[in-house]
């Protein structure tokens, strides 16, 4: 829900209707708007009870393994498998691996509240580092990084979808006339220059004002500013905003058949 509600802001930003005509949103609205996008405390406590469900279902099956009944999409089949010696022999060393998958798990619960995604994707790989004599516990760590991105990436949407309806409300009130700068918004329009979570400085999102397209920009997975190219308009953008090596929104919206077909 939260990406959706992002992905609806960049698709009418920069043609919402501003004002107190019928069929127009309040700047009252937009600001309110823009409070909500900026507002990530719900976001990081979702990603902490999700890390706390996950935790369970992998101690689930390590579990099933270690009892010779292997959990399947939830489903445990009935007819244990191994003898004697893989379900009670082998016991404490399947315990030493829960034990270890737990610890692991345990240590990242709450990596979500990392201020960027460098910080919490260096806290996910020390936990995901295989270590020797627990391959059931190694093997149950692994993609655990891959829920954690995906917080940063809706993190930073939500962030760039803030942006431009500040920049939105911005032009409306200031009769045409969009920001040269981010800083300019700031704090009539946003309470301070939001972070790229995808920086290890948690430097501001970049915007470029000039030229034919502006775009707000992060810099995306790696890390690293390539210039904020707009991909390739042969595809939908909404697919490739995290595919290119910069995330990056147009701040005009692009022609639906341009942008579609």
């Amino acid at each position: 829900c939260r990406t959706l509600a992002a992905n609806v802001y960049w698709d009418i930003a920069s043609e919402l209707k501003i004002g107190s005509a019928e069929g127009e949103i309040s700047g009252v609205k937009v600001r309110e708007a823009i409070a909500e996008l900026l507002d990530d405390t719900a976001l990081r406590e979702s990603l902490g009870l999700a890390m706390r469900g996950e935790r369970m279902i992998k101690l689930r099956f390590l579990t099933g393994i270690a009892n010779g009944a292997i959990v399947i999409d939830g489903r445990t089949d009935p007819k244990p498998v191994g003898n004697w010696f893989t379900r009670y022999g082998l016991r404490p060393w399947y315990d030493h691996n829960m034990r270890q998958m737990l610890d692991r798990m345990t240590t990242i619960v709450d990596v979500g509240n990392e201020t960027t995604w460098p910080e919490a994707r260096e806290r996910v790989a020390k936990a995901m580092e295989a270590r020797s004599g627990v391959p059931f516990s190694n093997m149950a760590m692994v993609g655990s990084d891959q829920a954690v991105m995906y917080q940063y990436k809706v993190l930073c949407d939500r962030r760039i979808a803030a942006v431009m309806l500040a920049i939105r409300l911005f032009t409306v009130e200031h009769a045409g006339r969009v920001p040269m700068t981010l800083a300019e918004l700031v704090p009539a329009y946003l309470p301070a220059l939001p972070a790229d979570p995808f920086t290890s400085e948690a430097n501001a999102l970049i915007y470029r004002a000039t030229g034919d397209e502006p775009v707000i920009y992060s810099v995306g997975i790696d890390g690293a500013d390539d210039g904020g190219t707009l991909p390739d308009r042969s595809f939908p953008c909404i697919l490739l905003r995290w595919k290119t090596a910069d995330r990056v929104t147009p701040l005009k919206r692009w022609p639906r058949d341009e942008a579609i077909e």
